[in-house]
This record gives structure tokens, C-alpha cells and sequence, in this order.
């Protein structure tokens, strides 16, 4: 059978594609070409990260700058095998100036030190973090430390004023939960030596006594160190001789007081008994008590120069008068001389300093007046505290009526209670061409 041949026939189809569509296409490949050039560009700068991190925290550590860690923590010195200080560390800076004598001495100064205190609740076992912490300090109540770190709190202070020794070796142990806090410890190296001037802070490192209290807030802006006009070889030497006389006389007290009467510095100033000026909290009272400024005393024969120059002054006598030593009734009190060593009735205005007669003062207090007295001795001084840069400064005990008697008496240095700075003060005026200086404890600039 012949047949004609086969052809399969084949599908033909015909698909429509639009100029919108086309459009599409090429605006989907275009988005896919920027995100494969952005994907590309993140891919790099990762890159450029990673290998900047693993520069700086692997192949070359960067150490962190002060300034960034600072805060957080403490900057604790090296110590060196045998216990000192490594020479490469500086010792933080104070906020306290410190204080000298008028020939640079230091009398007082701020060291650095460390409160440490710590976070009961970072902590995991109380117990042997009070155990570890005392094999450091060995101070330290370590049951009583156990039991306050076991506490729910925040915050428990361990230890004040710890060395930087100690902080390093307490950062040592690794302890979490400890912390440090800077702080700065007054130190007074010369120890009793002008304790009293020389006064205390708190622990806040304020001033409480002193001079650290007179001066406290220029002490905490100028960190220039203070230069008091004291100059402590002179001081050692007044007290050595002050603490003889006290120790001859088996008094309970003394005085001493070295003044320049031209500009009135106080180049010494002891008051016994003292006390080591680091142990101020551990003092007595009465070793607290500066004599100088704060004990009131009459002043006695001492207080003679005074009327004998305010006669001179008023015009009232002369040199060249005599005066009656002869013991003077006033009520039933006598006034009379202690030692009637001069056998004269009479004594000249020379003689009568000398002699240090009781009846002739009188006199001459007498002969000036009880108001030109009380006036003389207001211009003079002695009816304020007197003047000098110590907060302890007592005001002097004055009689509220001034009669005949007060006059009398208060001519030769009774009825009357001064503190010794005043009546070195007073003195001073009798010698410097009668000028009445105002004593200071600051050194005055060399011309």
C-alpha cells in the first residue's frame, strides 16, 4: 500500500510582549545590579571593620586612653619586689595645699589615699570575701566585715584612707563587687610642733580647727602652698624652753610667744600641753586649748608698760615725776607692793617700772582717769579679740562698770583678763615707735 508520507504537525505559538513590559524587565535588572554594588560595598566595609578590630584587639592591642576609663577605674601604682613604689608612677594629684613655714618646712599635706567599699549584693560568698580581705588588711574586724557584706545593700563602706600599696593589693584578689574610691589623707610631718595653729580637718577634708579652718576655702581653690610667718626652728626652741618652765614651775600650763613688732608676724607661738597634730581626735581638751589666743588671764605687772604709756601719751606725767609707793587703802582692800625692796616712799617714773610698784600705778591710773583709761585701752585693743587669723580667738573679760577701783587695779594689770597674743600685741606698741601692729600668722613679702 502505497500512502503519501506523515507530517507531524507543530504546535506555533505566538507570545505578545508589550513595550510596558520590556520596561519592566529592564528596571528589575537595573535594581538587581545596585543591590548587587551595595551588597558589594557592605561586604567590603565589614571587612575593612573586621580587620581593623582584629588589628586593634588581637595582633596590636590598643591600650584604652585615662580619659575613657578613668571613671570606672582607679589608677593603682606599681610596686616593686621589695614593697616601694615604682619610679615610674606619679601620685595623684591633691586638692588640699599643703602648708609651710616661712622658710618652705612643711607643716601640713595631703597624701593620696583610697576608700574602699563594696556591692554586698555582687558578691558571692560574704564569708571568704572578709577572709581574703583581711589577709591585706589586717585591721580589720573580719566577722563583723562578714556580716555587714552578707546584708541586703548596695553599698557598705570596708576601709578609709587605705595606702596605694594595700588598693593594689586588694585589686589583686580579683574580688568582684570591690570598688575604690579616690580621696586624699592630711599628714602633718613635724607632729606636736605648732599642733594648734595648725588645727584639723574632717573627714571630709574640710577644716575644723586652726588655721585649716581660717583659711579652709583658700586651701581648697589655691593649691599654692600657704606660707605661715612661723619659723619652726624658733618654735622648737620657745618650746623646748616653755616645757622647761613648765616642768620647773610643776605648772599646768604654758605660754610663749616670739612676735615681730614691726609687721607683727608671729615667728613662734607654743602653748603646753600640746599634742601630735595627726592624733587630733585622740587629744584632750586641755591639749586642744591654745593658751595664745584662747586662755584669758590678767595680764599684772605686765599691763604697767600700758599705763605708764598712756600717762605719757595723755600728757598727764612725766619722766622726771615721783610717785607714792606707799600702800594705798580702797575699801578693805590694800594695794601694796609684793617686795618693798626699794625703801622709798617715793619712786621716780623710772623707778617705778623697775621696782614694778603696785601703789604707783594706782596713781598714775589715777592721775589719767578711769575714762581716758577705758579709752586708751579700747584704741589700744583690749576690749576685742584680738586679731589674727585663728578661729579660736577669745574675747577678752572686761568689767562692765568702771569705777574708782576698776581704774585703780586695772593700772597695775588686774580686774581685767586678756589672752597673751594681746598683751605681746599691747607690748610691741611700746617699743616700735608706738605703732600698733596687727599680729599675723602669714609670712610677709621680702621687699
Amino acid at each position: 500500500m502505497v500512502g503519501s508520507p506523515r507530517h507531524d504537525s507543530e504546535t506555533t505559538r505566538t507570545i505578545g510582549v508589550t513595550g510596558d513590559d520590556l520596561r519592566a524587565r529592564a528596571h528589575r535588572e537595573t535594581m538587581h545590579v545596585r543591590l548587587l554594588c551595595v551588597s558589594a560595598g557592605f561586604c567590603a566595609l565589614f571587612a575593612c571593620v573586621a580587620i581593623k578590630l582584629t588589628i586593634a584587639t588581637v595582633l596590636h592591642p590598643m591600650v584604652p586612653e585615662q580619659r575613657q576609663i578613668a571613671p570606672q577605674v582607679p589608677k593603682i601604682p606599681k610596686i616593686d619586689p621589695k614593697g616601694s613604689l615604682a619610679g615610674d608612677y606619679a601620685l595623684p594629684q591633691v586638692h588640699r595645699a599643703s602648708i609651710v613655714d616661712r622658710n618652705g618646712q612643711t607643716l601640713a599635706l595631703s597624701l593620696p589615699v583610697a576608700q574602699v567599699y563594696a556591692n554586698p549584693q555582687e558578691l558571692i560568698d560574704p564569708v571568704d570575701v572578709a577572709h581574703r580581705l583581711k589577709s591585706v588588711l589586717h585591721d580589720l574586724n573580719e566577722p563583723e566585715t562578714a556580716e555587714r557584706l552578707a546584708r541586703h545593700k548596695q553599698f557598705v563602706y570596708i576601709a578609709r584612707n587605705i595606702t596605694p600599696q594595700q588598693e593594689l593589693a586588694i585589686n589583686n584578689l580579683g574580688i568582684p563587687g570591690i570598688y575604690f574610691e579616690p580621696g586624699e589623707q592630711r599628714h602633718y610631718p613635724l607632729g606636736h610642733m605648732a599642733a594648734q595653729i595648725m588645727g584639723a580637718v574632717d573627714i571630709d577634708d574640710n577644716g575644723i580647727a586652726g588655721v585649716e579652718r581660717f583659711f579652709n576655702k583658700r586651701l581648697l581653690v589655691d593649691r599654692k602652698p600657704l606660707r605661715l610667718s612661723l619659723d619652726i626652728r624658733v618654735q622648737s626652741a620657745v618650746r623646748e624652753e616653755v616645757a622647761a618652765a613648765k616642768d620647773t614651775f610643776q605648772a599646768i600650763g604654758a605660754c610663749g610667744i616670739v612676735m615681730d613688732v614691726r609687721t607683727g608676724e608671729i615667728i613662734a607661738m607654743v602653748s603646753l600641753p600640746d599634742y601630735d597634730a595627726n592624733e587630733f581626735s585622740h587629744a584632750t581638751n586641755d591639749e586642744r586649748f591654745n593658751r595664745t589666743v584662747t586662755g584669758l588671764y590678767e595680764p599684772g605687772s605686765t599691763f604697767k608698760l600700758q599705763t605708764t604709756a598712756m600717762g605719757l601719751e595723755t600728757g598727764t606725767i612725766h619722766i622726771w615725776d615721783s610717785f607714792s609707793s606707799i600702800p594705798l587703802r580702797i575699801g578693805r582692800f590694800t594695794i601694796r607692793d609684793m617686795k618693798n625692796d626699794h625703801f622709798a616712799p617715793w619712786l621716780s617714773l623710772p623707778e617705778v617700772m623697775a621696782y614694778s610698784s603696785n601703789p604707783a600705778a594706782a596713781h598714775i591710773a589715777l592721775d589719767v582717769g578711769g575714762k581716758r583709761q577705758a579709752e586708751w585701752l579700747r584704741n589700744m585693743g583690749f576690749f576685742a579679740p584680738v586679731p589674727v587669723e585663728l578661729p579660736e580667738a577669745a574675747r577678752p573679760l572686761i568689767p562692765r562698770q568702771w569705777g574708782l577701783a576698776t581704774t585703780m587695779t586695772v593700772g597695775f594689770g588686774h580686774g581685767v583678763a586678756e589672752p597673751p597674743l594681746a598683751i605681746v600685741r599691747g607690748t610691741a606698741a611700746t617699743v616700735n615707735g608706738g605703732i600698733l601692729v596687727t599680729p599675723t600668722l602669714l609670712a610677709q613679702e621680702d621687699p
